[in-house]
């Protein structure tokens, strides 16, 4: 991951300036506007299939990509994309980018991954067709050179996991379990180690991935994790890869997601059915936290958090980037921020503090370098930009279309944010700078903005402290040089984190009374100013 610089004069706006907005197809579920790591452009998965390339200095399309027709199939996309930033030491080594695609053939679809190169957008490569419809978005190893991915056949209900070599029509691996569909898969690139049995001196790439809910089943079924790297000694063409894929642990959960992986590939965490979260804390030279046992940290659900007692949640959890603490959408209107146990002694993951939302959150949260915010978008297409240590708001916006189930990305250099909704309408917001260039005005394009306030917390018996986000043992990266407990950012509304009490939802009935009081100020102020 590249550096990004933090800058001591810059301050957090008190509303993001837009800098552009554009207009593509609809973007859905499973879709994603993610900006590549150069900077240059920002692609756009759509619901048809449809890659759209901006221009991520000003919104301007550079390119629309269309994958292979095939007869008159109709193409579905639930896809993100990977983008592999080529070489610099080898011309013949090219950035490219990759995503999949469905063809509808009934009643048995197939998939494929299509790639196109970076930055222009022409298409280099389409993979075999697969059977059943991919799951998620396929993941390239840090060479470029493989690609693997899930995918679901027989109407979703068989999983399978394949492997397959760029820019040629050969499949690496094939895997198929009968037991219950896969969801999406996660890699970690260049791992310590493969943090599991038998993987202790692997530093190849990391695959991790799970058992998914199979829509057959009125419960939550048999469910299970999957690790894979490639062996230390392996020759294109040898034998062995099936046998380096580990069933790691079967506990009886399944999940909707890809675990979000940290602490160099040895810390791993799911969002589980009933609600729940299980993770996996690893230690070097240490074998309590390894993936093959039983998870060493856990989320249990509360009383009536789900109703049907089988929903995991929708997204995949995000790691701090001290690896403190996960932040994740739950199976209800929920968004939670959940201390990662400190030491081996500790099992019991708790509850930092929550925010109701309107909606489902459905997209994985970005959280800024320095620790401070944590952006959350929910499936009503409000965006919001919550303190990680209190979860108060700094500010909260609406997108045009009341629509969005897709991933959004933040820029290398973490000032700028990339978020479209289901209307096909994408935005570029910046949310930090020099304070001379804070917006003075509501962006015109946004009129529905949502004001922002500090929730009220209810005292409980025993207030508890606000514990300061500290650095796990292990982490996968250096903390910012930029304090968390006392910014030095400047004159901005930055909260300072305040004693915080036993997790309490924070609650969005107060909303309107606030809403109706900022209203009511405003209108006093324009009339004395007239």
């Amino acid at each position: 991951v590249l550096a990004r610089r933090v800058f001591a004069e810059e301050v957090y706006f008190e509303l993001p300036a837009e800098k552009w907005n554009s207009k593509v197809k609809p973007v859905g579920e499973g879709n994603a506007v993610q900006i590549s790591p150069d900077g240059a452009i920002v692609y756009v998965t759509s619901t048809d299939g449809t890659l759209t390339g901006l221009d991520a200095g000003n919104g301007d399309v550079k390119f629309t990509h269309t994958p292979p027709q095939i007869g008159d199939l109709d193409i579905t996309c639930a896809s993100g994309v990977s983008i592999y930033p080529g070489n610099s030491s080898n011309v013949n080594d090219t950035a490219y980018v990759a995503y999949s695609v469905v063809y509808e053939r009934s009643p048995s679809p197939t998939s494929v991954v299509v790639a196109v190169s970076h930055p222009d957008g022409q298409q280099t490569w389409v993979s075999q067709e697969l059977d059943g419809v991919a799951a998620g978005t396929p993941q390239i190893t840090s060479d470029g050179k493989y690609i693997f991915l899930t995918h679901n056949s027989d109407f979703e209900t068989v999983g399978h996991f394949t492997g397959l070599i760029y820019d040629t029509e050969f499949v690496l691996l094939s895997y198929q379990d009968t037991v219950n569909p896969f969801a999406a898969p996660a890699v970690f690139h260049n791992p310590a180690e493969g943090y599991y049995r038998d993987g202790d001196d692997n530093t190849n790439d990391i695959f991790l991935w799970a058992h998914t809910h199979n829509q057959l089943d009125e419960t939550v079924g048999e469910g299970g994790n999957f690790a894979f790297q490639i062996p230390v000694d392996y020759v294109l063409g040898g034998d062995g890869l099936r046998e380096a894929i580990v069933k790691l642990d079967s506990r009886g959960w399944q999940t909707n997601s890809p675990p979000a992986i940290g602490n160099m590939g040895r810390t791993c965490f799911y969002s589980v059915s009933r609600n729940e979260f299980r993770g996996w804390i690893g230690v070097e030279d240490d074998t309590i936290g390894k993936f093959h046992k039983k998870a060493n940290a856990d989320l249990k659900s509360t009383p009536n958090a789900n109703p049907d007692r089988t929903l995991p949640p929708l997204n995949t959890p995000v790691l701090s980037k001290n690896e403190s603490l996960v932040f994740a959408g739950r199976a209800t209107n929920v968004f939670s921020a959940i201390k990662v146990p400190s030491s081996r002694n500790e099992t019991a993951m708790e509850v930092l503090w929550e925010l109701e939302t309107t909606s489902l959150v459905k997209s994985p949260a970005i959280v800024t370098d320095d620790d401070m915010y944590v952006f959350v978008t929910e499936s009503e297409g409000v965006v919001y930009a919550l303190s990680t240590s209190t979860g108060r708001e700094l500010w909260t916006m609406s997108l045009t279309a009341r629509g969005h189930n897709s991933e959004f990305s933040m820029n290398e250099r973490g000032d700028m944010l990339y978020i479209g909704d289901t209307g096909g309408n994408v935005v570029a917001w910046r949310f930090r700078g020099a304070p001379s260039e804070a917006p003075s005005a509501l962006p015109s394009a946004y009129p529905s903005l949502m004001p922002s306030f500090q929730p009220s917390i209810s005292p409980s018996k025993t207030p508890v402290p606000t514990p300061a986000i500290a650095p796990s043992a292990s982490p996968s990266r250096a903390p910012s040089k930029m304090p968390v407990a006392k910014p030095t950012l400047g004159p901005i509304r930055i909260i300072t984190p305040q004693p915080t009490l036993t997790p309490t939802p924070i609650s969005r009935a107060s909303r309107s009374g606030i809403t109706l009081l900022s209203l009511c100020t405003a209108f006093v102020i324009s009339t004395i100013l007239l």
